[in-house]
């Protein structure tokens, strides 16, 4: 029998290696409860009660034999469910509000970032993103005010989210060269809006441009097996490269730095989208990405160029290959350069 202790010890030992580096601190976002724990697990629980920052792969490695996907989506919200939700952080904005957003990022790592509304009976996106960053939390320059701090304001929804539970705002960030994806969900309902009809959820594609001009797959690949974060993004992002990229559908969206095979999902849409990055860090090999397949965490060897060698509670190796400095970027994460 798979006991607290037990899986607080193996969770400690993934959190050493991939230590959660970002999330939405404020409004209220969505916590591990017991409808969590029942839906995905107590490994998984466990792992994001100690680490509420951490990536969506890293969740990925703890599947027990028994996971479902229907009942945990990991691409929605990294699996947390609206059934933890307390009423007092159900958040109740207007047509037009003005939405101030709180992100704290732990340790950089260059990549695209945006925050969206999501219907969560589809997991996709409603409208466009209300903010992107093409080059974020870049690790070649500080990370700049607007990352961390920024409005939004709220579209007209139509009645699609009058109801608490179908509708989140998503903060989405993925880092290609480390091949790790991070989520926060913000719970809202609109009242006030329009009589108009309501926006229509868009076809999921990537949200961020990739930095080849080969087609670009809808998520980074992981090197041992394919990636199945989700992030939405909007359709009408236009092409820089000579051949754009197409999926047969994407549920899933995330920026991919080098070329990877596209990735089925629930809808269909052709992706057009590209922007060179800024990061010198390593791209993350390439490999077909598949919504329903299982995604792998890759971390840096110990001691080698970008892996981490310190910060709060990191219990790896502090050593770093010749010619390397452990240099730190921040109390939680320290790294090889």
């Amino acid at each position: 029998m798979f006991t607290k202790a037990a899986a607080l010890i193996f969770v400690s030992a993934l959190v050493g290696q991939a230590l959660g580096h970002g999330l939405v601190s404020s409004p209220p976002i969505r916590q591990p409860g017991d409808a969590f724990k029942a839906n995905c697990g107590e490994q998984m629980f466990y792992n994001v009660e100690s680490d509420p920052a951490g990536n969506i792969q890293q969740l990925n490695q703890l599947k027990a034999t028994s996971f479902s996907a229907s009942s945990c989506n990991l691409n929605l919200c990294k699996g947390l469910q609206f059934d933890d939700v307390s009423a007092a952080n159900i958040q109740s904005w207007t047509v037009g509000q003005t939405v101030p957003i709180k992100v704290d990022i732990r340790a950089p790592h260059t990549g695209s970032a945006n925050v969206s509304i999501i219907d969560t009976a589809t997991n996709t996106m409603i409208g466009s993103p209300l903010k992107t960053w093409e080059v974020y939390a870049s690790v070649s320059a500080p990370i700049t005010a607007d990352q961390t701090s920024f409005d939004v304001t709220i579209p007209d929804l139509g009645d699609k989210c009058k109801t608490a539970g179908a509708c989140v705002l998503q903060w989405w960030w993925d880092a290609p060269s480390i091949t790790q994806t991070y989520e926060s969900c913000i719970d809202f309902t609109q009242s006030g809006s329009s009589a108009g009809a309501p926006s229509t959820p868009s076809s999921a594609v990537s949200s961020a441009p990739a930095a080849t001009s080969a087609p670009a797959s809808s998520q980074p690949a992981a090197t041992s097996a394919p990636a199945e974060t989700s992030a939405p993004v909007e359709t009408s992002a236009p092409a820089e490269t000579s051949a754009p990229a197409e999926t047969s559908a994407a549920e899933t969206s995330a920026p991919a730095e080098t070329s990877a095979a596209p990735e089925p999902t629930a809808t269909s849409a052709p992706a057009t989208t590209v922007v060179p990055t800024t990061t010198a860090a390593p791209a993350a090999s390439s490999a077909p990405a598949s919504c329903g397949s299982s995604l792998q965490a890759r971390d840096a060897p110990s001691g080698t160029k970008w892996s981490q060698c310190g910060g709060v509670n990191y219990r790896g190796s502090a050593a770093c290959d010749e010619g390397l400095t452990c240099t730190p970027y921040n109390k939680y994460y320290s790294a090889c350069l």
